[in-house]
């Protein structure tokens, strides 16, 4: 039995810290870890979950931990250096005792009572810094008291430590979902993502998020870190030959060791292939404000002597179509577009460039590329095309893109005055309207319906053409008005006491789409 007299206990916290978003809130992305000069971790996103038993002694720190697996095997694991890092455990443990207890007992037969219920001791051990222990019969949640005796080098004197401990479930990571494109251009980089989670709730863990393609690693990310209860973006990519492939992320090498290693993965199927790929994207903000003020000279009157109205509408309209051919055009080469909605050709459409000047520029990714060409245009309304041409005359392989972007925002207005002939006003009557202003060209003069289409080509003697069509979203909110009246009395009347009245009505409509390929 070890000696009470140099022995120091520590109780862990058996608390777990609950997380209100759960498995629905933002995922975090991985990072990189920084660690303290013991090598424990320091900087974790969250370091919700339950930690190991910890005592410190005069030359060494003693660590434990005890954790069940899903055949229902605890394994107690004790240590003089940080556990899942790189640091080497200091010294020996030679001495370890490990019994059941119940943390709720009060009384001086505990020992014997816990000798009862799980007892275990081990003498003379020569295994290093780290020693563990395997068992069946120990229940989830069980409470256990560890006594450790060790030294933390030669020809130092051995020291005692008492750790109270509690077996908990090991972190289950698994792999909820991925977001991988159908499809995608030959050579060039494909971004994609996993959602990993942790499912037992009660211990976070570190592990490797791995990308195979075709059952063959091509990227991997080291390190990340999972809380109890977390929810973490594992981002990868990698290029693809002409095909199609089964893409798999999986998360591995989990440390502590996982609960169940059954849902570590998933798998996806991706089409690489040379024809046209786009994103097309269409929105449209409309906001009308109605406002109005009518004057009445006295309190009893219901028709207003004086009235002005005006009507405002505001709209805000944005395209935006990308389309890539994964090779080098040949030059030289034309490009057309054009979109509609609901039928009617959308304005600063029907765009044709014709053998584009393009330009040498420095190249964005020397690794991939040996030449890079470019093309821009802008109209000065609103409109802005883009065209880069990416080539490597070392492997033959190249790229082509073409980028449209049209913005546009349009206000009219409309004024509605009148008064009666009454010394208190003095106004002209009539109605008037203002032309549409635009702060970009001419504004939409086309409004969005409930679709969105766009046809695009390019053509280097081969064409390369997408037609698209997306529906778009409608929202209306409103109409809301809010309005007030008060009393007041207008110049040039026999005193009486009249009244303002003020009104504002608003209705937003919001339309938004996109279709990709």
């Amino acid at each position: 039995m070890l000696s009470p007299r140099r022995t120091v206990a520590l109780i862990a916290a058996t608390a777990l810290v609950g997380w209100a978003g759960g498995a629905s809130a933002r995922p975090r992305r991985f990072h990189r870890h920084q660690k303290d000069a013991e090598g424990e971790v320091t900087n974790h996103y969250s370091d919700r979950g339950a930690k190991p038993a910890k005592v410190a002694l005069p030359q060494l720190t003693l660590r434990s931990r005890s954790l069940m697996g899903k055949d229902g095997a605890t394994t107690v694991e004790i240590s003089t250096a940080p556990f899942d890092v790189d640091a080497a455990p200091l010294g020996n443990i030679s001495r370890v005792r490990i019994d059941a207890i119940d943390p709720n007992a009060r009384g001086k037969d505990d020992d014997k009572n816990d000798r009862k219920r799980f007892h275990k001791e081990y003498e003379h051990l020569r295994q290093g810094g780290y020693v563990s222990f395997k068992y069946t019969e120990l229940p989830h949640g069980q409470a256990l008291r560890i006594a450790a005796q060790g030294k933390g080098a030669v020809h130092r004197e051995e020291v005692e430590g008492v750790l109270f401990d509690q077996v908990r479930y090991r972190p289950d990571l698994a792999v909820r979902d991925m977001a991988v494109p159908p499809t995608a251009a030959p050579y060039t980089a494909v971004f994609m993502s996993a959602t990993v989670i942790e499912r037992m709730g009660e211990v976070g863990a570190s592990a490797d998020c791995v990308t195979l393609v075709d059952g063959a690693q091509v990227d991997i990310s080291r390190n990340v870190w999972v809380a109890a209860n977390g929810v973490v973006t594992c981002n990868m990519a990698a290029s693809f030959a002409p095909g199609k492939h089964t893409v798999t992320m999986r998360v591995q090498n989990v440390r502590p060791g996982d609960y169940d290693d059954s849902n570590n993965e998933l798998s996806a199927s991706i089409d690489v292939h040379t024809a046209l790929s786009y994103f097309a994207e269409a929105s449209e903000h409309t906001s009308n404000v109605v406002q109005s003020q009518d004057c009445y000279m006295t309190s009893s009157s219901t028709t207003p002597e004086k009235h002005t109205g005006s009507d405002t509408k505001q709209t805000d309209q944005s395209r935006t179509v990308n389309g890539s051919v994964p090779l080098a055009l040949a030059m030289p080469f034309s490009v057309s577009f054009s979109d509609s909605s609901g039928g009617r050709t959308l304005s600063h459409s029907q765009l044709s460039i014709d053998k584009p000047d393009l330009q040498p520029v420095a190249v964005d990714d020397p690794t991939q590329w040996t030449d890079q060409n470019s093309y821009s245009q802008d109209d000065g309304n609103g409109t802005v095309v883009t065209i880069m041409r990416y080539s490597n005359s070392n492997t033959n392989v190249g790229s082509t893109t073409v980028s449209f972007q049209m913005n546009a925002t349009e206000v009219s207005y409309h004024s509605d005055n009148w008064c009666k002939n009454s010394p208190a006003f003095q106004c002209a009557g009539g109605e008037f309207s203002l032309p549409s202003d635009s702060t970009s060209g001419s504004g939409p003069t086309v409004q969005l319906a409930n679709d969105y289409t766009v046809d695009l080509t390019l053509n280097d003697g081969t064409a390369y053409s997408a037609h698209a069509q997306a529906p778009l979203t409608v929202s209306v909110a409103g109409p809301t008005t809010t309005g007030s009246c008060f009393n007041r009395r207008f110049p040039g009347t026999d005193g009486t006491v009249g009244k303002m009245c003020n009104s504002t009505t608003v209705t937003n409509t919001t339309k938004d789409g996109t279709v990709s390929q």
